[in-house]
């Protein structure tokens, strides 16, 4: 994803994960086994979880894993292990029944540069991690309540205008805004001066409040953060609940440009004209 705004990280923070407001009567089960793609191998400890949820799992010393009570419908089925590529499968369970799914991870190859050993921190990667925090998880109210609680996983490079930033374990994050202690897995962060773009999957786990009162504050902000938000209108329309939850699209003509040729982007006063869900999403193919 890439946002010239700095939009970045703050959104799926501030948003709930998947499952907020789209309750299940039904649910499915996934398991499987995850090994060494070269060995065939068994391997432990390996985060298995549904990408932007609070659902997930380590495999055991078999290698397996097991997840229950999965919301039927559209997911990111996310594996990742230290030392290893991390993979994943995009899934679409209709049943609420047992799926099965394995995996077979490929060793990771990680070049490093020169190392260079003090007994003092860096005051360049301090520096560094300023930005990088500044970049991913943004400067809005809530993202004032967010922390990167080991930032020592992350490492950065800088040539000119390009800044990139890799993480040798899942960062963990925990917003004190809304309550969630957040596993993200970084795959790739970078920026230059116009755009911030990454790639990662965030695993979430609700934070135990202190007192009733912060519970209570912690819910007003996550319905304030999800409801009206992009990702609510999003899965509003992947369920064709538009209107059941407060949402109406139109679209709008864009006046032509000199002697009616191409298009000028602009709008024709307040006409506007209703469109449904089959205008905008289609059936894929197979």
């Amino acid at each position: 994803m890439s946002y010239a705004a700095r939009l970045s990280f703050c959104l799926a923070l501030l948003l709930l994960p998947a499952t907020h407001g789209a309750a299940q009567e039904v649910a499915a089960t996934l398991a499987g086994a995850v090994t060494d793609a070269a060995t065939g191998k068994a391997l432990p400890d390996v985060n298995v979880f549904i990408a932007v949820s609070m659902n997930g799992s380590v495999t055991d010393a078999q290698g397996r894993y097991r997840l229950v009570g999965v919301p039927l419908g559209t997911l990111r089925l996310y594996v990742s292990r230290v030392g290893y590529e991390p993979q994943f499968r995009d899934l679409f369970i209709r049943e609420a029944k047992l799926h099965t799914f394995d995996f077979q991870l490929k060793e990771a190859i990680i070049e490093v540069g020169e190392i260079t050993v003090t007994g003092e921190e860096d005051p360049r990667w301090r520096r560094r991690l300023e930005r990088f925090t500044e970049l991913f998880i943004g400067e809005t109210p809530n993202a004032a309540q967010t922390k990167i609680v080991n930032p020592e996983v992350l490492d950065f490079t800088s040539k000119g205008g390009d800044f990139r930033a890799v993480a040798s374990a899942p960062l963990v994050i925990e917003n004190q805004a809304l309550g969630y202690r957040i596993q993200y897995f970084l795959k790739d962060f970078s920026a230059t001066p116009t755009r911030t773009k990454y790639d990662g999957e965030p695993l979430y786990e609700e934070m135990t409040p202190e007192s009733p009162e912060q519970a209570a504050l912690w819910k007003a902000r996550r319905d304030s953060a999800f409801y009206g938000s992009f990702r609510h209108f999003m899965l509003a329309l992947l369920n064709d609940r538009l209107e059941e939850q407060g949402f109406q699209i139109f679209s709008r003509p864009a006046a032509r440009g000199p002697n009616g040729v191409g298009s000028q982007n602009i709008l024709q006063g307040n006409q506007r004209y209703p469109i449904q869900r089959k205008d905008i999403l289609k059936d894929g193919d197979g």
